[in-house]
């Protein structure tokens, strides 16, 4: 069991490499990492062959090494520029000196899907487009002279290897292009998973309260009302004077206490079943269908207390709030439009009878 969760974590550990714009750098490091592997391993099957051939590889792992500082500058763009140019000299000098049935010439594929990058990644955005047109047209070139240089039946490689070795490069170089190209495509769709979540997210979510739009709720609302199996609750909460603390303490300020007063909310009702969401303007909703209706007007009116009592600060601003509340509890004699409409008589009959109240 603990193997197990020793496993399940490397795998979660692994594929949140992939996820978030921080993520990207990480990728790109597992990626170099794989061909200094590789290349670390060439030098031990090239040690056997040739010494020149052997330090070649070491320059290559050299010249790796030397990338990680643009990932360190967060220069990804050169990082590949630069892993791209070495590993076309790395192509060409090993698929000439020990021929084309050693797949060296098959690493060419494993690039190819570094090309879809500027789709994305934020990163690329501002990335040259002609720079990666001309790195395709470079490797389809140097895979095409390759092919009818090296791939003709009469060419002689510098070196002569044995047939197992011949199998062994070639397996490891096709193994090379296949994992290349598993983590470029595992990178792509957690990039658009990520990119899935973030839109779902701007559809639900306010962008300056970071709680549920007044379209989420409206969902919500609907799908309590065609599925729960109890009546369920529904308040509508009113900064008071909100336009005062705007034109006294300006718009900046106004944010704050929206942001501070959604905060508030969300830790109050923070429960299964009940949810906190922007209405419009300074006008909060709050939906429940977990609680009795005497217990989530008693939460109401504990809410009420507590943004009284709550010093609001802004710079050096002390800021005192209160809120109005109106409050009604759904059933399915009556329809969604009308609960909405009975909460909001209930929140304006707070406010005519002089604000910081719960009306039911």
């Amino acid at each position: 069991m603990v193997l197990v969760e020793k496993i399940k974590n490397f795998i979660d550990d692994f594929n949140s490499i992939f996820d978030s714009d921080k993520g990207f750098n990480r990728f790109l490091t597992v990626w170099l990492n794989y061909f200094i592997l590789i290349s670390i391993l060439n030098f031990f099957i090239f040690l056997h062959y040739s010494i020149l051939y052997a330090i070649t590889a070491v320059v290559v792992v050299a010249y790796l090494i030397y990338c990680y500082r643009f990932i360190k500058e967060d220069k990804p763009d050169w990082l590949l520029r630069n892993l791209f140019g070495v590993m076309e000299f790395y192509i060409i000098v090993m698929t000439t000196s020990f021929g084309f049935d050693c797949g060296f010439q098959n690493v060419v594929f494993s690039t190819t899907m570094a090309f879809f990058l500027p789709l994305y990644s934020p990163n690329y955005a501002i990335f040259d487009p002609r720079t990666l047109r001309d790195f395709s047209i470079t490797f389809l070139l140097t895979y095409a002279c390759l092919y009818l240089v090296c791939g003709d039946p009469s060419y002689v490689p510098f070196f002569e290897v044995s047939d197992t070795t011949v199998k062994i490069l070639y397996v490891m170089n096709s193994i090379e292009t296949v994992v290349s190209i598993v983590l470029f495509a595992k990178f792509y769709i957690s990039r658009n998973n990520y990119f899935r979540r973030v839109l779902t997210r701007r559809e639900d979510f306010d962008e300056l309260t970071n709680v549920y739009n007044r379209f989420a709720i409206n969902k919500m609302i609907t799908n309590m009302y065609q599925n729960s199996k109890k009546d369920f609750d529904i308040a509508i909460v009113d900064i008071d004077f909100f336009k005062k603390i705007n034109d006294t303490y300006g718009h900046n300020a106004g944010d704050k206490v929206l942001q501070n007063i959604a905060r508030f909310l969300k830790k109050a009702v923070r429960r299964d079943g009940t949810f906190v969401g922007r209405w419009g303007g300074e006008e909060f909703i709050i939906v429940s269908d977990t609680m009795s209706y005497h217990s989530f007007v008693n939460l109401l009116k504990k809410i009420r207390k507590s943004i009284e009592e709550y010093e609001f600060h802004y710079k050096k601003d002390k800021i005192r709030l209160t809120v109005s509340i109106g409050a009604n509890s759904g059933s399915k004699e009556l329809v969604v439009e009308e609960l909405i409409k009975s909460a909001d008589d209930n929140l304006y009959k707070a406010k005519e009878n002089g604000r910081n109240k719960v009306v039911s």
